[in-house]
């Protein structure tokens, strides 16, 4: 993992305190900013954008303090690497410093934020219209009332833990492979994922209701949700499809399929599509190729379908296509999911 997140996508590494502070300015809708040193500084800033969803990582070697916001349309999670962030709103003050306290700033009014000297942070950048979008599919209903999240995070807890190590962890992705992000259907699940993550990791006024049981006659649900994953395996599917089909929110469906088979929808539909890419590589014509099975069941990757392949199979695609007919047919066996 690198000591600065995304940098295979750097946006600004400079000296330049001009250059600094209108990237500072435009990430905080700041205005009176005040740098506290413009001798020696040096600012960088990485970015990766998955269309309603962005992740930052900035470093910057002096303090700075200034009003930004509001915040109200576009929440920032602040998760602090290094150093200190301190924000302040109508006497709310928050102490911001890594593996104790981070900061969502969704306040709908301006805010003053002072960093000191030395803080890095990653930040997550979310479009609320998006997160309020992903709460209803995994209610299944529209919320009732505006989405708010409690402006503390607490570092310790297992949810913003969880959600800081899938932070970093697809920073090191996308750095092995700054081609992932040109692939939409890739930076489109993965925008699924974040917002999924942000909506049951961080505490907010709603999650109580995406933590209830699921309604009665889960069973049948689950039967016809795996029998439309199955007749679709081919083609991108999203949570929110699904949840359109079957008629009960996406939370729903995940706890309903954790509870009566012992494995996610996810892990359902890429074994389908295993058994697909098994099928098809045991079976393939002269001239057939990894990359075309893989694109033909669903993977984007053609390193991501490698890797779950050699997992599922315990040889790689390319093998299976040299072996032909001596491969046996795969079949979907729930036992050895994990």
């Amino acid at each position: 993992m690198h000591d600065r997140p995304l940098s295979s996508f750097n946006k600004i590494d400079t000296d330049n305190v001009d250059t600094i502070r209108e990237s500072i300015v435009r990430s905080y809708c700041g205005t009176e900013i005040d740098i506290d040193r413009k001798d020696g500084i040096h600012g960088i800033h990485n970015c990766i954008e998955l269309g309603c969803v962005a992740i930052h990582y900035g470093d910057l070697n002096t303090g700075f303090s200034l009003c930004g916001g509001p915040f109200w349309q576009m929440p920032i999670l602040h998760l602090p690497l290094a150093g200190q962030l301190v924000v302040q709103s109508r006497g709310t003050r928050l102490v911001c410093s890594p593996g104790t306290r981070g900061a969502l700033l969704g306040f709908p009014h301006p805010v003053s934020i002072s960093q000191h000297l030395g803080y890095r942070a990653l930040r997550l950048h979310i479009r609320r219209h998006a997160l309020e979008d992903a709460l209803a599919r995994m209610l299944g209903v529209p919320p009732r009332g505006p989405l708010r999240f409690l402006p503390a995070v607490d570092l310790c807890a297992a949810g913003p833990r969880h959600l800081l190590a899938m932070l970093l962890r697809l920073a090191d992705l996308f750095d092995h492979d700054p081609a992932m992000l040109l692939q939409p259907f890739l930076t489109e699940r993965y925008a699924d994922l974040l917002l999924a993550a942000a909506l049951t990791c961080l505490p907010h006024n709603h999650l109580p209701l995406l933590d209830a049981d699921p309604p009665p006659g889960v069973p049948k649900v689950v039967r016809l949700a795996e029998e439309y994953l199955e007749a679709n395996a081919d083609k991108p599917v999203r949570m929110g499809d699904l949840a359109r089909v079957v008629g009960m929110g996406t939370r729903s469906i995940q706890l309903a399929f954790q509870r009566h088979r012992g494995y996610s929808p996810s892990h359902f539909l890429r074994e389908c599509r295993l058994g697909r890419a098994r099928r098809m590589l045991v079976q393939a014509a002269p001239g057939t190729t990894v990359l075309a099975v893989a694109l033909a069941c669903g993977f984007g990757s053609q390193s991501h379908f490698t890797l779950c392949y050699r997992r599922r199979f315990g040889e790689t695609p390319s093998e299976t296509l040299r072996a032909g007919a001596g491969a046996p047919p795969a079949l979907f066996v729930p036992a050895s999911l994990f």
